[in-house]
């Protein structure tokens, strides 16, 4: 069986890696860890993999709310998904110093 992205939960939003980018799964306290090639990505659930996601780009005002990993959007099972660029989303989940990803 091929797929084509896992679906992941990650600071509340529902995400999306290109499966063939990912290496490894592991449980990590309450969440999870995605292995992937450029590096591992901490989200709070695996939500399951999905075959040819249909991917649409964002507009301008919509892109400034997302994550800067997110390559795109699409629709699952009637709930948004941001498609994440793997080797931005393992920058973007590295913590800043003294504060969390979000700056709190």
């Amino acid at each position: 069986m091929v797929v084509d992205v896992l679906l992941v939960r990650r600071c509340g939003l529902t995400c999306a890696v290109r499966r063939e980018d990912v290496v490894a799964i592991a449980r990590r306290g309450r969440g999870a860890e995605v292995r992937m090639r450029a590096g591992a990505l901490p989200v709070e659930a695996v939500l399951g993999v999905q075959r040819d996601l249909p991917v649409r780009g964002a507009g301008p005002t919509l892109r400034r709310l997302l994550p800067p990993a997110c390559l795109g959007l699409a629709v699952v099972a009637g709930e948004p998904v941001a498609f994440l660029n793997s080797s931005l989303a393992i920058i973007d989940a590295t913590p800043a110093e003294g504060g969390s990803r979000h700056g709190t």
